[in-house]
């Protein structure tokens, strides 16, 4: 059991590294190349579905399809992601890469700014691409499709300014903007990503879409 916990976080240490390393590209691009950097956040997306990582948003859609005690495993892919997350902020920040923790410090400003309900309703409509992304490309069966899902959701959500819970970790840790609102709003993310992924979850169950 110890061993199982123990590769879980693994994966959700590694999934949350990912993310960073996206996160990294898209803020160093934002400005002048932003469609490249939503194309290259993807690029997270789609490893982690390769190596099967424990990323958050691409798992919690599926807790309506296991037992209870999976909310633990929840909560460990959480703290795995965050760990992730950190390492590539200390190294950004180490490196002394200024335009990419600059750049979050100002995400942070605009995200801060918007209502607890807009943050609320953007963190749904994350969860439900993130969702999406993961099941699509295990339903879809050709090989050239599958990726263009993963990479066309990424893109949907980035565009659309929807809240990644998981992706604004990194943000707000790379930026040293972490604060009481901020966490505030964080766990905002983190209910409504779930809720997004797990409704669509839900509705495939009621249209028997589910294999």
């Amino acid at each position: 059991m110890i061993k199982q916990k123990i590769e879980l976080v693994t994966k959700a240490i590694f999934a949350g590294l990912l993310v960073g390393i996206a996160a990294s590209v898209y803020l160093a691009t934002y400005e002048s190349y932003k469609m490249l950097g939503a194309l290259l956040f993807s690029f997270a997306l789609l490893f982690v579905i390769a190596y099967s990582l424990n990323l958050y948003t691409g798992k919690v859609g599926y807790v309506i399809d296991n037992k209870p005690r999976f909310l633990l495993d929840i909560g460990l892919m959480i703290v795995g992601n965050f760990l992730g997350a950190l390492l590539i902020a200390l190294l950004v920040r180490l490196s002394g890469l200024s335009s990419i923790y600059d750049q979050a410090i100002d995400f942070t400003t605009v995200k801060m700014a918007k209502a607890w309900w807009e943050i609320f309703g953007q963190s749904i409509l994350c969860g439900m691409l993130m969702y999406l992304a993961v099941e699509g490309f295990k339903r879809v069966q050709n090989e050239i499709v599958k990726p263009l899902v993963v990479i066309f959701a990424v893109m949907i959500f980035i565009y659309s300014g929807y809240e990644h819970s998981i992706a604004n970790m990194y943000y707000f840790t790379v930026g040293l903007t972490w604060n009481p609102l901020v966490f505030g709003y964080f766990i905002l993310m983190l209910i409504g990503n779930g809720i997004g992924s797990i409704m669509i979850n839900g509705i495939e169950k009621m249209a028997k879409l589910k294999k």
